[in-house]
């Protein structure tokens, strides 16, 4: 089991054949029909995660292009964290869910 709230921003790293590909092609079966916003950063080209890309929200395969993401996904951080301030919860799952952000 994997508790999204506890743990919801991921770094998967590993050696070439370690299983990576397998874990996340696993992963996004499971979360497909949930209300989540996955995003993948695929330096390869997108050749690991392009099979996934229907379901990703948001998927670089450059270098250029996973710093314009992640510089996005800092952005709506921080807009998060202003959503939480204004309406005094501590994280986004405090926040009532007609008005919790998912992109």
């Amino acid at each position: 089991m994997i508790d999204l709230r506890r743990m919801t921003h991921w770094l998967i790293t590993g050696a070439t054949r370690s299983g990576k590909s397998n874990l996340l092609a696993a992963l996004v079966v499971q979360w497909a029909p949930q209300r989540v916003a996955l995003v993948g950063i695929d330096l390869k080209g997108g050749l690991e995660l392009s099979f996934m890309q229907a379901r990703l929200s948001a998927l670089a395969a450059t270098r250029s292009e996973a710093s314009v993401l992640l510089s996005q996904l800092v952005e709506f951080a921080f807009e998060r964290m202003a959503l939480c301030r204004s309406l005094g919860a501590r994280d986004i799952w405090e926040v009532q869910e007609k008005r919790r952000p998912v992109r």
